[in-house]
């Protein structure tokens, strides 16, 4: 569950979090340094990324309307918020559980489309579930539901694609790479035909 004061209104809402590799989004962001595992129960501010959908979605959708200014990457970077490990309104409320309250700092924005929601540097979130699941005895939802893989040769996609479907696993691909992996082919083959 998360909590903020924005333009002088405090608001709630339970918030999805991800947890991923710093390494993986450095390039995405105006200073890496800043996102990277901390001490949350010692009281550091973790460091958060946001979809960059949701700021789109406020500055066409609710700033538009009433009239408000919008937001910008540089205007969202620095904001804080209170983010309640443990607790959720969906399906009824857990206050009755254990909880911890996290400040949480945003340090950059993100295109991906699977990183929807908070998305905090994966050490953290893994201490998170292990600081949960020892006050509860109860283990949260699945440890992992995406994992990032980087292939050199887009040629191998396919290959790739059917190895995940043996395991029982989806495969998803920004859209440019199934692009650019039909280009490349179609390249390769116009190659071979102008060499024949």
């Amino acid at each position: 569950h998360a909590e903020a004061t924005f333009m002088g209104e405090g608001f709630g809402t339970d918030a999805v979090v991800a947890g991923i590799d710093p390494a993986l989004v450095h390039s995405e962001l105006a200073s890496p340094e800043e996102f990277v595992p901390v001490d949350w129960l010692g009281g550091q501010r973790v460091p958060v990324l946001l979809s960059s959908y949701f700021v789109d979605l406020y500055n066409l959708m609710y700033a538009q309307t009433i009239s408000a200014p919008a937001l910008s990457e540089q205007t969202i970077l620095g904001f804080e918020f209170d983010l309640s490990v443990g607790e959720s309104v969906l399906g009824g409320s857990l206050a009755r559980g254990p909880r911890s309250r996290v400040r949480c700092r945003i340090v950059g924005l993100t295109r991906n489309p699977q990183l929807l929601g908070v998305t905090i540097p994966r050490q953290t979130v893994e201490e998170m579930r292990r600081w949960y699941e020892e006050q509860t005895g109860l283990r949260p939802t699945a440890a992992c539901s995406y994992a990032f893989v980087e292939i050199g040769d887009t040629g191998q996609i396919d290959s790739l694609r059917e190895r995940l479907a043996a395991m029982e696993l989806l495969a998803e691909s920004p859209p440019h790479v199934g692009r650019l992996s039909t280009l490349e082919r179609l390249l390769s083959l116009a190659s071979a035909v102008l060499q024949a």
